[in-house]
């Protein structure tokens, strides 16, 4: 499984970020429009795995208050759910997430390895965040 997933690592692909209907290809973004705290934010990723399935990943929105560098500070991941189980690709990923503060809030999508021998995502040292 590891073999495999090295070789195919670098293949996965992020094709499109729809943030409650705002479109951001490929690319971890700051909401520009004004939400209210505690208001859900609908998110939807289109994937391209290659040849990894969604059994190899897990598919997280990382999201926090923005410093004043333009870095997520303090995050926290939200696990994404793939809306299908086959080898059909592009994958789509959702996730609603909510904020429960006020101020300049942020996101990114990130990609990390996932097998239930792992004794965290980070073992393999593999992790893809969106650019």
């Amino acid at each position: 499984w590891q073999t495999h997933l090295f070789e195919n690592w670098y293949n996965i692909r992020i094709e499109d970020v729809d943030i409650s209907g705002i479109s951001v290809p490929n690319q971890s973004q700051t909401i520009p429009t004004e939400i209210g705290v505690n208001q859900t934010i609908a998110v939807k990723v289109r994937l391209n795995l290659g040849a990894l399935t969604p059994r190899d990943v897990q598919v997280e929105l990382y999201q926090g208050a923005v410093s004043i560098e333009g870095e997520i500070a303090d995050g926290v991941p939200v696990v994404m759910t793939c809306l299908e189980d086959g080898s059909q690709t592009p994958h789509i990923y959702t996730a609603d997430v909510e904020y429960h503060n006020s101020g300049l809030q942020g996101l990114s999508l990130r990609v990390l390895p996932k097998h239930e021998f792992l004794s965290n995502p980070y073992e393999p040292r593999l992790i893809l965040w969106a650019s």
